[in-house]
């Protein structure tokens, strides 16, 4: 995969976990937490994966 800065990897983290903490600290109130996030996209970045049958299978698997 490119080099991506950590800023971006830092705000990947950041999305995926926000909705699970808050999913934990909700749930004693009785209120679910959901999240949408956008799976793979083409991009530069992401090209080595698209490239790769493999790779893109696994990552096609991963996603809903």
């Amino acid at each position: 995969m490119a080099e991506l800065p950590t800023e971006i990897w830092d705000s990947k983290g950041a999305i995926r976990m926000l909705p699970r903490t808050l999913a934990l600290e909700l749930a004693e109130h009785d209120i679910n937490v959901s999240s949408l996030a956008p799976g793979m996209v083409l991009t530069p970045s992401n090209q080595p994966a698209i490239d790769d049958p493999k790779l893109l299978e696994n990552r096609c698997r991963a996603s809903p």
